[in-house]
């Protein structure tokens, strides 16, 4: 089971990479989902076109993108098209808070069956459909339908959450040894 938060949402990690591009001049972005427009959004120079699971491109700020995903590492779009346009692949970092919807909760806090997303576009929400917020800052909701969270998300585990401080551990450490390392050596050639 994962980490509940007292408010009883589920924190998850995204497990598949994104097709996104740095943007070299203003503009605006129209996400199409499944035919449907669902919002225009206009984007400056700096942030980045991503397109999202159900395949609709969207703009996200570049501290916002950092935040989510490896800077460092993105490989060449397994799509040829999308490569030429200059997308690339990005590994996922950042953590989200989810919630399964329940009929109560709609009921409750969407009785119009949607909300207004951050970005401007209407957000339609049914039972059983997950709400999430990014981790750690809670900044923004949106929801993911329960077959296209099922494919890219999973449950944050002690051992995921363990595995990943060993990780960064081990490299501080790693550094730190390195370090103490040449300081000896440089202080093993002096006379005191």
């Amino acid at each position: 089971m994962g980490r509940e938060t007292a408010e009883g949402g589920t924190l998850y990690s995204k497990k598949v990479r994104v097709n996104a591009k740095l943007a070299f001049e203003d503009g605006i972005v129209e996400t199409v989902v499944n035919g449907v427009c669902e919002s225009h959004k206009p984007y400056t120079k700096g942030d980045f076109i991503v397109i999202g699971s159900r395949g609709g491109r969207y703009a996200m700020s570049s501290v916002d993108f950092a935040a989510r995903y490896d800077l460092i590492h993105p490989t060449r779009s397994a799509d040829s098209e999308l490569a030429d346009e200059g997308f690339q692949l990005f590994l996922p970092i950042g953590k989200i808070w989810g919630h399964q919807l329940t009929e109560a909760d709609i009921s409750e806090h969407f009785p119009l069956d949607q909300f207004v997303g951050r970005w401007g576009g209407i957000c339609n929400v049914r039972a059983g459909d997950i709400i999430a917020l990014p981790s750690p800052a809670a900044d923004e909701i949106y929801a993911i339908p329960q077959n296209l969270f099922d494919q890219t998300y999973q449950e944050c585990t002690a051992t995921t959450d363990d595995t990943e401080k060993q990780y960064a551990l081990g490299i501080h450490d790693k550094r730190r040894r390195t370090k103490r390392s040449q300081s000896a050596r440089i202080l093993g050639s002096q006379e005191f």
